[in-house]
């Protein structure tokens, strides 16, 4: 009955749900509490020990999906996964998130530099070109 319901999914959710659930399992076998009793209080605990694993928020949800989805097709009834404390929780863990490090941008200071190692060959003038290019094309730092 399991199979059926959960073949509902589309294949690439399964397996980041089955990833969700198995590293659930793990922690309730660590610290020695029962998968199919999940209570609030397990969900917020789960959440605190996948941040100070440094998981990133958008998995966390996912992985709260994949354990959602899990009890459901196991026919236990869901705990308030999605309560008002858990939603709490996942902000603040939102919140105290780093950003997203990014690249700086290709800048001319850059791009001279780069000028400067190339050789002065025939190829060389091709890759200078494509450069160069892309370079005022869709490589500055404003656009």
């Amino acid at each position: 009955m399991a199979l059926l319901v959960s073949s509902g999914l589309a294949d690439n959710s399964r397996k980041s749900y089955a990833r969700a659930v198995s590293r659930f399992i793990q922690f309730c076998v660590r610290y020695e509490l029962d998968p199919f009793r999940v209570n609030e209080s397990t969900i917020l605990r789960f959440i605190a020990h996948l941040s100070s694993d440094n998981i990133a928020p958008s998995t966390v949800r996912v992985y709260l999906a994949g354990i959602r989805a899990w009890l459901i097709s196991e026919g236990i009834p869901t705990p308030l996964i999605y309560s008002q404390r858990v939603k709490w929780a996942l902000m603040s863990l939102r919140r105290s998130a780093p950003p997203p490090s990014r690249a700086p941008p290709f800048t001319m200071s850059m791009f001279l530099k780069v000028f400067k190692v190339i050789l002065y060959s025939y190829d060389s003038a091709h890759l200078f070109s494509a450069m160069l290019l892309g370079y005022f094309g869709c490589l500055r730092a404003s656009e």
